[in-house]
């Protein structure tokens, strides 16, 4: 799908304030599938709280929704893992 179009979906789609970037959609018989990715720079220690910066590696979620105009609703998500010295 074009960028410019997947931009403005983007916008629809996403929250403002929300650190997500829309990479694709493809539209199935069956599915809706959006691919998104996590833009965060940091992230918080959960045991510490100390701000972690560098990317450790990247890993993929699922997220499965109620359908959508008759098409189940996939979010496919690839998440940032940080690293903390």
């Amino acid at each position: 799908m074009p960028s410019l179009q997947l931009a403005l979906l983007a916008e629809i789609l996403l929250p403002f304030s929300c650190t997500l970037s829309l990479d694709d959609i493809r539209l199935t018989t069956p599915s809706l599938d959006l691919l998104v990715e996590n833009q965060e720079l940091q992230a918080a220690c959960p045991a510490c709280g100390t701000l972690a910066y560098r990317i450790h590696s990247r890993y993929g979620r699922l997220l499965t929704d109620l359908p959508c105009c008759g098409r189940q609703l996939h979010l496919h998500g690839l998440v940032r893992r940080f690293f903390l010295r």
